[in-house]
């Protein structure tokens, strides 16, 4: 299963969580839509952070 959730920041969600230790499937990039970037829990389930492009820089 994979889940997504939306951010208005998604550099700032990024350095937060990896700051605190989440496991990145690369850095925030240029996805259909927007900016998104996924990570696994502890448990090695997938999910992604989305940005929506009205609010992607």
């Amino acid at each position: 299963m994979h889940r997504f959730s939306a951010c208005d920041d998604i550099e700032k969600e990024y350095l937060e969580m990896k700051d605190r230790g989440v496991t990145f499937h690369g850095e925030p990039k240029n996805v259909p839509g927007g900016k998104g970037v996924g990570f696994e829990d502890l448990y090695v389930n997938a999910f992604d952070i989305f940005q929506p492009i009205s609010n992607a820089i």
